[in-house]
């Protein structure tokens, strides 16, 4: 759109991968690890106390969102989720807009 150009990577390890310096901006969701495991337990039928096993060996929700320069909480409803990821969208946009035009 007018000439910006917007890369998204999906990147599951970004910071442990140490790749978060390779983005100008970093977005991250969140959402308490026993959801998280209740959720990928109920998707993939892993046991629930494994999959949080797994989670607790990941870098923590409070250091991703202390890097992260936008976060989307999904512990609610897909609907909020999708709404806050496009509120999130169109401020990056018009950031982007303004810049182009030197506002």
């Amino acid at each position: 759109q007018n000439g910006v150009q917007i890369t998204v990577l999906e990147a599951a390890l970004l910071f442990e991968a140490k790749w978060d310096d390779l983005a100008d901006e970093v977005w991250v969701t969140a959402v308490a690890p026993e959801i998280a495991a209740r959720r990928t337990s109920e998707r993939s039928g892993l046991p629930e106390d494994q999959v949080l096993e797994r989670i607790k060996s990941q870098i923590s929700n409070e250091e991703r969102t202390r890097n992260a320069h936008v976060v989307i909480d999904t512990e609610g409803d897909l609907e909020g989720t999708k709404q806050q990821a496009l509120d999130a969208w169109a401020k990056l946009t018009a950031r982007l807009d303004a810049n182009d035009t030197g506002a």
